[in-house]
Formats: C-alpha cells, structure tokens, sequence
C-alpha cells in the first residue's frame, strides 16, 4: 500500500511503497476515503530548529518523561538521529474517513463494512486504529466532512473545557482549522464571538461563517480593540488556538 511519509531535514513528503499494518485484537483497520491535511501540526516538523527537542526536554518535565520512554522503546542511536533531524523520514497524519476492513476480536459495536472516521492514525490507503479513536458514521455524513472528525473533537473540548455560556463574549486567537471550528461552535452555543489573526485570508474565511469582530493581530492593538467592541468590559473566555513556541 501507499503512505506519506515526510523528511524534516530535505523539508519534502513524498509517497511510499509500504506494507500494509496487521489488525490488533483491540482496534480496525480502516480503507481510507478521505483523509485530511492538518498543515499547522504537520507542517512543525519542516520549520522546527534541530535543537528544539533537546530544549524543549531541558524545559517540559512532560516532554522530558515522553523521551526517556522514546529513547527505551527506539534506543539510543535512533533518539540521537532524531535530535540531530538525520533520522529516517517519519510517517504524518492523524484524521481521516473511511470503511472498516478488518475488526479485532475484541472489538464491539463496529463491523466489516461499516463507515467511520478515525483518529490518530497516519496518511495511508490502509491503517489500523484502536476502539477509542474511532466513531462510526450517521448515515447523512459523508466521508469528505468526517474526516474533519478529529480536529472537530479538539474543537469542541476547547468549547467545553472553557464553560462559556449563553450570551457571552469570548475572544479566540488562531483562525487555522481549529479556530475557524471554534469560531462555528462558539455561534452554535449562542456566544458573541471575536477573533484575531495574523491572516487576513483567515479572517475573511471566518466572516463567511458568521464572524461579526474580527481582529488584524500585527495590525491592530488586540487588547484596545476587545476593550473598545465590548464597552471596557472585556471578554467572558479566551481560547488559544494559535501555535508558538512559548507558553
């Protein structure tokens, strides 16, 4: 089978002729239909500096246990390749759509044939998915807007984990895949939503799906303008969906 694989340091993804994975007693393999392109996470590892890793190990106490576990289960030569970006190339992806064709045997409520999208995964025509990271398909759901599953599940634990309310007003910053989710959902649960970008394409975007106050970040004072649109009163939530490399 085919699968995308990218190479950090030639900056390139190119396709590869690879064998296709077994199915695990507790999860699928799934048929891809559809699979979708998350260029903010995907994309990190062709603007990542060598050393990143190894800082980031220095500095996230979480990051720092999640290499000692790496460098246990692929060794020393293969963490030190990594580190250096001479690894080999890696496989990308993480959502997608398509038909189940093969189900561990202890796997309940999905079967051969059934339509689902899927999580965590990579970019191939077949991949295998444990239980947890997959939901089947309601029948007026096509695979083009499935394979959104994934991002669209991030996006509303955002939502949820802020506990905004009906008629309040919350400031989102990042108009990618996830804000633009974010931006939808706030308006389905009846919030007043303003946005911040550095894009204006993304801004414009975010208008079409009903964004009243939009914010030019490198061009416009964020704070004066939330401030001035909402009276001096200020926003009820803040969601952060923009990517930095700082806290």
């Amino acid at each position: 089978m085919k699968q995308i694989l990218v190479n950090p340091k030639d900056k390139k993804a190119f396709l590869e002729d690879v064998p296709a994975p077994l199915c695990n007693d507790n999860g699928v393999l799934i048929q891809v239909h559809y699979l979708l392109i998350s260029t903010g996470t995907e994309l990190a590892p062709f603007t990542r500096p060598a050393d990143s890793y190894l800082k980031k190990a220095i500095g996230d106490k979480d990051f720092r246990k999640k290499a000692i576990n790496f460098v246990k289960s692929k060794g020393i030569k293969k963490s030190i390749e990594l580190l250096r970006g001479t690894s080999n190339s890696s496989p990308t992806g993480y959502s997608g759509a398509g038909i189940i064709v093969d189900v561990g045997k202890n796997i309940t409520g999905l079967r051969i044939g059934d339509k689902v999208a899927y999580a965590g995964a990579r970019h191939a025509e077949i991949v295998y998915a444990p239980r947890n990271f997959v939901a089947k398909l309601p029948g007026n759901v096509g695979f083009r807007e499935a394979a959104f599953a994934t991002l669209g599940s991030i996006a509303m634990q955002a939502v949820r984990r802020a506990e905004v309310k009906l008629g309040e007003t919350v400031l989102v910053i990042g108009l990618g895949l996830v804000g633009q989710l974010v931006n939808q959902l706030l308006q389905v649960a009846g919030c007043n939503v303003i946005a911040s970008d550095l894009s204006e394409k993304k801004i414009v975007l975010a208008r079409e799906f009903g964004l009243e106050k939009s914010i030019t970040a490198n061009k416009e004072d964020v704070v004066k303008e939330v401030m001035n649109y909402t009276d001096q009163v200020g926003v009820d939530a803040v969601i952060i969906c923009a990517q930095s490399p700082r806290n």
